[in-house]
């Protein structure tokens, strides 16, 4: 089903309550159906992209979710009609994150001049998820369409802080994954994450090749820096100063860094 594949995410979702839902859905698929692209000889695009839904409203549950859809699907339309004119090769997709729905977005990508890859094609993907497909193809009929599962789900996580050196901001996208693992990540623990932070995401950062993984548990006062690939822990106590090779210079007390000076 595909609540199962776009599941709630009510930690991403926005705190203040929408009031106003049909007034509000009005607005977004007036925006939906007004999207359009500027095509000549000289455009080009570099994963560009339009998210219907910017604040995470589709995060509440499965109906806020598939409202927006709708939204992507017109957005995509209206590309479609318009790039059929270009006389340039390009790309066209609708990309759902299963963990984010803010970040649900139609994506057009071409050659461009910065050199970015281009045709893009995905990685580890698994071809044949029969249920966003027959979603997709009642809103979008006439069109030819499949839909992949883009790596391991599990894979993919959103650090609470992280610290990319200058040197490798190459990295870096607005929006999507990294291409490349941070230099240092932190998340702060609460009961609803902590054994995903200690274990599970523990585990993925250090295969990927993140540097140094501090986890700050605020409960306990404390910060433990973790340092890969070794995996030696350092624990930091109130009173103690931590210092961060990766951070040339950075050096805080533990009652500062928890706010509690």
């Amino acid at each position: 089903m595909l609540h199962q594949l776009l599941p709630p995410n009510r930690k991403e979702a926005p705190r203040k309550k929408r009031r106003g839902l049909k007034r509000y859905f009005r607005k977004v698929i007036a925006r939906a159906e007004a999207a359009s692209l500027d095509l000549d000889e000289t455009s080009w695009f570099d994963y560009m992209h339009e998210h219907p839904d910017w604040y995470g409203y589709g995060n509440l549950g499965c109906r806020m979710r598939v409202r927006h859809l709708e939204a992507l699907a017109i957005v995509f339309r209206r590309y479609a009609e318009h790039l059929k004119t270009w006389s340039k090769p390009y790309q066209l997709w609708i990309y759902l994150d299963a963990r984010d729905a803010a970040y649900d977005a139609v994506y057009v990508h071409s050659p461009n001049p910065h050199g970015d890859d281009f045709p893009w094609v995905p990685d580890d993907t698994v071809w044949g998820i029969a249920e966003v497909s027959r979603h997709f193809e009642k809103l979008l009929p006439g069109y030819r369409l499949r839909a992949g599962r883009y790596g391991n789900a599990d894979a993919f996580v959103q650090p609470d802080i992280l610290f990319i050196a200058k040197d490798r901001l190459g990295i870096y996208r607005e929006d999507g994954p990294l291409r490349g693992a941070p230099d240092l990540v932190v998340e702060v623990l609460s009961p609803a994450t902590a054994q995903r932070d200690q274990a599970t995401k523990r585990a993925l950062y250090a295969q990927a090749g993140v540097k140094v993984y501090w986890l700050v548990n605020p409960d306990e006062r404390s910060i433990t820096r973790i340092s890969f690939p070794t995996g030696v822990e350092t624990a930091y106590r109130l009173g103690d100063t931590l210092s961060e090779p990766v951070l040339p210079g950075f050096a805080i007390p533990v009652d500062e860094l928890l706010h509690l000076d």
